[in-house]
């Protein structure tokens, strides 16, 4: 592994995590140490966790509880994936319609954090999410691009419908020091676009 990638992979991501007390690294050492278990043991947590979200769901958020109760859905009860057939399929339409009342009342305002998808199907979807979501969602990225060869401060090229430019010189230093990500927006595709992003692929192997 290069040096800046130790570097910034093994001290600077820990320094970041402590510092902002993020749960990043607990949760990818659970990951790391249960993607060894059995088909069967893995299934089991599954459906354990599954069930623990349905029963939360059902008991905090209004559109959860009233959906369950019109499909006859009993989050309770639920031990095998093939219940959840009786609950209609979410879309779009239903969380734009729908938002205020899926929110758990478990969180305030001061505890989500918006966010929305790349729009490459031609219209964004917005929703919120934790700190904590946040970190389990980082650390199972980590965990899977780790399978391909990649690990923590290596450089990355990714296609990504409307990326987020860093907003402050803070941000900034973490992209270029911690993430060292480089993006081709999905959004934006021309000859132009892509030839930079090719002479920026071309640096990082340099």
């Amino acid at each position: 592994m290069e040096f800046a990638s130790l570097i910034s992979g093994q001290l600077v991501a820990r320094v970041y995590a402590l510092k902002e007390r993020s749960g990043l690294f607990r949760h990818l050492r659970e990951l790391e140490r249960t993607q060894w278990r059995s088909p069967v043991q893995l299934r089991n947590r599954q459906i354990r966790k599954l069930k623990r979200i349905l029963v939360h769901a059902y008991e905090t958020a209004d559109y959860y509880r009233r959906t369950f109760s019109d499909s006859g859905f009993n989050p309770y009860d639920f031990n095998e994936l093939s219940q959840l057939k009786s609950l209609p399929m979410l879309t779009k339409t239903d969380i734009t319609r729908n938002l205020d009342r899926m929110i758990s009342r478990s969180y305030t305002a001061k505890d989500l954090i918006t966010s929305c998808t790349g729009g490459s199907t031609g219209t964004q979807l917005h929703f919120y999410l934790t700190k904590e979501s946040i970190d389990k969602k980082n650390a199972c990225a980590w965990r899977h691009n780790r399978w391909a060869g990649w690990n923590l401060g290596m450089p990355v090229a990714a296609l990504w419908g409307n990326p987020k430019e860093p907003a402050t010189f803070k941000a900034r230093i973490r992209r270029t020091v911690l993430d060292r990500y480089i993006f081709l927006d999905t959004m934006n595709m021309t000859s132009s676009t892509m030839a930079d992003f090719a002479q920026k692929i071309k640096k990082l192997g340099d």
